[in-house]
């Protein structure tokens, strides 16, 4: 974890595996009133050959629109 930072509260977390291209998917079921919700994300790897055991990415903030 060398210099790698948290930007954001750990409220939701779920876990998952990347898919053989390399991507992570994962759907949201928001119902129409979340039209205007911001939401803050940031991906953790957790990986034991990694400097203290996992890495973090930069933060991103999505606002749902419809």
């Amino acid at each position: 974890t060398v210099g790698c930072t948290l930007y954001t509260s750990i409220d939701v977390t779920f876990f998952a595996t990347v898919n053989t291209s390399g991507f992570l998917n994962h759907a949201l079921n928001l119902p129409g009133a979340a039209a205007g919700l911001v939401i803050f994300a940031q991906h953790a790897v957790l990986e034991p050959v990694l400097p203290g055991g996992m890495t973090w990415s930069d933060a991103v903030m999505v606002q749902v629109g419809f």
